[in-house]
């Protein structure tokens, strides 16, 4: 479910599910 492509401009620290919607536009949908 989670993408590594959004998820690669976050840092490993906030590479969580959670945060992941939260910080990128992408997110679950």
């Amino acid at each position: 479910m989670k993408r590594k492509s959004p998820s690669a401009r976050l840092p490993p620290s906030s590479n969580t599910p959670s945060q992941d919607r939260i910080n990128t536009p992408f997110g679950t949908g």
